[in-house]
């Protein structure tokens, strides 16, 4: 099925567990390079950047397990982050290809740093979009109260069933408003578009279950004294990081050079959390530098 945004091809692949829907753009000769999206979004949040990367790379967008038109495995346990890891192994796989170049922002960092560090020969160059591994998200809520507090929405999502029943009401219009908020120059079309894609049936629950997962994966990790507070990531390693960034504090991109063990360079853009498409030039711009030409 051809998109209506340009030279984009919509497609499904069976995964264990999970149909997957993807956006699909460049020549498959190319590198792959799958873009992962976070939350509240799909792949539709690269919409600037598919058309410009599929210059150089075969490009991959995907529906994360759970939202928009990729089935939605039920239960708190099935988000759980390894299997979203486990998920773009076997994307990777499905492609025809041993590694990728991974961009993920968000959830979809998240998942791009712990692939890197579970599955660094699948990866020929990471990079990750105003998001830190979980284990230093959840290590900086204890010792920075300003994170602590940018952070009260992950507490608030473990409460059963309120929060997708408010965040799905009405098609979806708090998370609407809160992208209109955040996101200067969206369109009421792209808002639209966003509306419809995260009032699938499933999505909102799906969704929040990653919030869920996560805090209980860590809780148990620690009463269970098998959190580590030791990350390597052993491939090339570029983040772009919006500093003005209400829910993620800029402070995090500090401690990213002592994680990242090969090469690593940070660059902070003057935006907001979603920097890809407040500022998709310029976000262009360094992919172009860091995941084609350099």
């Amino acid at each position: 099925m051809q998109d209506t945004l340009g030279n984009m091809r919509h497609g499904f692949v069976q995964i264990p567990g999970v149909r997957t829907h993807f956006v699909e753009a460049g020549w498959k000769h190319e590198k792959l390079a799958i873009l992962l999206h976070g939350f509240p979004d799909f792949w539709f949040g690269w919409r600037h950047q598919i058309p410009f990367l599929c210059k150089h790379l075969h490009v991959i967008a995907i529906d994360q397990r759970g939202y928009n038109l990729t089935s939605k495995p039920k239960g708190v346990s099935r988000y759980h982050l390894d299997a979203l890891v486990s998920d773009v192994k076997h994307l990777v796989e499905s492609f025809g290809h041993e590694k990728c170049i991974l961009v993920g922002h968000d959830w979809g960092g998240a998942v791009s740093w712990e692939f890197a560090r579970q599955h660094p020969a699948m990866i020929e160059k990471l990079c990750v979009l105003n998001c830190p591994p979980v284990q230093l998200l959840m290590q900086e809520q204890f010792k920075n109260v300003h994170q602590l507090l940018s952070s009260y929405y992950i507490y608030l999502f473990q409460i059963p069933i309120l929060p997708e029943f408010l965040l799905s009401k009405n098609g979806a219009v708090l998370l609407a408003k809160m992208l209109s908020s955040m996101i200067p120059g969206i369109t009421r079309q792209e808002i639209k578009i966003y509306r419809k894609g995260l009032s699938v049936k499933g999505t909102i629950r799906s969704a929040i279950n990653y919030y869920r997962s996560a805090f209980r994966q860590q809780v148990l990790a620690a009463i269970s004294g098998n959190q580590s507070s030791e990350i390597s990531i052993h491939v090339p390693t570029s983040v772009i990081w919006g500093f003005g960034d209400t829910a993620l504090q800029p402070n995090f991109t500090l401690r990213f050079r002592n994680i990242c063990k090969r090469r690593c360079s940070i660059h902070l853009v003057d935006a907001g959390h979603f920097v890809h498409q407040e500022k998709p030039s310029v976000v262009n711009d360094i992919m172009l530098r860091e995941l084609i030409e350099g």
